[in-house]
């Protein structure tokens, strides 16, 4: 049982582990996927890529993998609109793309 944040910590450090030794395929996907397009924030999970079928498999591990739900899962673009769309065709796509609602969808700070 854990006494801290620290332990707590560990043990899921030590889950990830065991889950990495388990090679389930999808697993290893989103592990790499995040430590090479993830952002390494504390109490917060972010990725940056703009491939729509990399992005739906990081989804569809958190899905798989963890209890993540649509509405915990919010996202961000950053676009040019010189390129003959306007900015909601370009979030419709990848509302679309990533089968997520528009409340995921954040507007930038």
């Amino acid at each position: 049982m854990a006494t801290g944040y620290r332990d707590m910590r560990s043990e899921w450090q030590e889950e990830g582990r065991q889950r990495a030794r388990d090679s389930n395929p999808l697993h290893l996907a989103g592990c790499m996927l995040y430590w090479a397009e993830g952002s390494k924030v504390r109490n917060s999970l972010e990725i940056a890529n703009s491939d729509p079928n990399m992005l739906r498999l990081f989804l569809r591990f958190l899905r798989q993998e963890f209890p993540i739900e649509a509405g915990a899962v919010s996202f961000r673009l950053n676009l040019y609109t010189d390129n003959g769309l306007s900015v909601e065709e370009v979030e419709e796509f990848w509302l679309a793309r990533l089968e997520l609602p528009s409340s995921c969808l954040r507007k930038q700070p």
